[in-house]
């Protein structure tokens, strides 16, 4: 009865603050790791372009194959390059968990979903015995004017119905355009890597990092040919 109900629906409720709490715990972990890789790139590229100032470039390279420049371990800086991609990938698959809240939102509680429902009848609804006029004769006692002025809200009732039917399908058209705007990016960013050295993407990010005005000027540019962050 309605007592469950209310159960089921405090413990929905619970469900949710814990999946978002945990969200924003492996945000934090995930910012934090971040952190970490990019204080490790920095000092290592440090270390490259100092040795490439003591001597040139070539005076330092081992004759191991995973030493690249500067005497530096490319399997670490490829280590550390799989931290930084993941991290970012695992941010971006965050766009599924949002979307779903979006969805979410959108659905009405069951009392709206009644309202939408029962006002976008056929006429013969409202007149005939059922399920209509078991409700708000019987059991809300609702008289004959107050019943004209609920039927009277059917066209604009029947116009959100449809608005709910074209977010839900546009949300649908966005989870699908999302999904493979983050699987090309992350192809390209393959391809992109598999040019460059583990050193020379790294000196890349932290080149990144290191000129904040360049970017500024980048996120303006950005905005406004894409109008996002």
């Amino acid at each position: 009865g309605r007592r469950v109900e209310e159960l089921q629906a405090a413990q929905k409720t619970a469900d949710e603050q814990r999946r978002d709490a945990n969200l924003t715990e492996a945000e934090k972990r995930r910012r934090e790791e971040h952190e970490q890789v990019r204080a490790q790139l920095h000092r290592i590229v440090q270390q490259v372009h100092e040795t490439e100032t003591a001597g040139g470039t070539a005076a330092a390279v081992s004759s191991s194959s995973s030493t690249g420049a500067a005497g530096v371990d490319e399997r670490e800086v490829n280590a550390l390059l799989d931290r930084i991609m993941k991290n970012s990938q695992d941010r971006q698959a965050q766009i599924a968990f949002y979307l779903a809240k979006v969805e979410e939102c959108l659905t009405p509680a069951a009392p709206a979903k009644f309202v939408l429902w029962g006002l976008d009848q056929p006429d013969e609804f409202y007149t005939k015995p059922g399920l209509w006029q078991t409700l708000m004769i019987h059991e809300m006692n609702v008289s004959e004017e107050q019943i004209k002025a609920i039927l009277e809200q059917r066209e604009a009732v029947h116009g959100e119905r449809q608005a709910l039917r074209q977010s839900v399908a546009m949300m649908s058209a966005l989870r699908k355009l999302a999904t493979e705007h983050i699987e090309n990016l992350h192809r390209q960013m393959a391809e992109l890597r598999s040019v460059l050295t583990p050193v020379q993407l790294a000196k890349f990010l932290v080149w990144i990092d290191n000129n904040e005005w360049c970017m500024s000027v980048l996120e303006s540019l950005w905005k406004s040919h894409y109008g996002i962050v």
